[in-house]
């Protein structure tokens, strides 16, 4: 979930937007009116698939862990799903691929 105080950068123009976290209005840039609320699912997808690795890493499924931080990734690059990433890979013994993910936690 979004915290109250989100904001999102316009792909546009660069600025900083506050995000709504009711989505009750569709999302504009103040700025330059340039559509945000695609940009606020595709978050909110990441957000959930980082949530659905952690339960996964919770059940031992370090397999589902890792699939599902790299669907995080791909949505929205974050350290949160580069940490499940990392623990799932370092519970695999994949040690290339963790250190894969490290350099996504630490660039």
């Amino acid at each position: 979930m979004l915290p109250a105080d989100a904001t999102l950068r316009c792909p546009s123009c660069r600025r900083a937007n506050p995000i709504d976290p009711d989505r009750t209005v569709a999302l504009r840039c103040a700025r330059c009116d340039c559509e945000l609320e695609p940009l606020v699912l595709i978050r909110s997808a990441a957000e959930a698939l980082v949530r659905q690795a952690c339960d996964a890493l919770a059940k031992d499924d370090f397999a589902g862990a890792a699939r599902l931080a790299t669907q995080s990734w791909t949505l929205m690059p974050a350290p949160e799903a580069a940490s499940c990433g990392l623990l799932a890979a370092i519970n695999r013994g994949e040690l290339p691929n963790a250190e894969h993910w490290h350099q996504r936690l630490h660039p």
